[in-house]
């Protein structure tokens, strides 16, 4: 009897945007999943990280007001860009007998 479990290693992609980092990291991941679910053409078993480079983190503050004067605050926005390596287990049909 064979196995038909297979693994296939991909890098993907992925952008996420957040007002802190563990947010735009989220966000990332959840894009991440979302592509794997939408180009993955086999029924996934199991999505495994084995590797995150982040391209791009970009900060950007924006100071806001209520009224233009009162409650004078700044707010952050987080842009992360990353390549995440994933080892991918699906199950192979093609070889399976009927």
């Amino acid at each position: 009897m064979s196995s038909h479990l297979k693994t296939d290693i991909q890098w993907v992609e992925v952008s996420g945007k957040g007002e802190t980092k563990h947010q735009a990291i989220e966000q990332a991941f959840k894009e991440m999943r979302k592509k794997v679910g939408a180009e993955f053409s086999k029924p996934v078993v199991a999505i495994r990280t084995d590797d995150v480079v982040l391209t791009q983190v970009v900060k950007e503050e924006r100071e806001e007001a209520f009224l233009f004067f009162f409650m004078k605050r700044i707010r952050e926005t987080w842009n992360i860009q990353a390549k995440i390596k994933l080892s991918i287990d699906y199950v192979d049909f093609d070889g399976s007998e009927k």
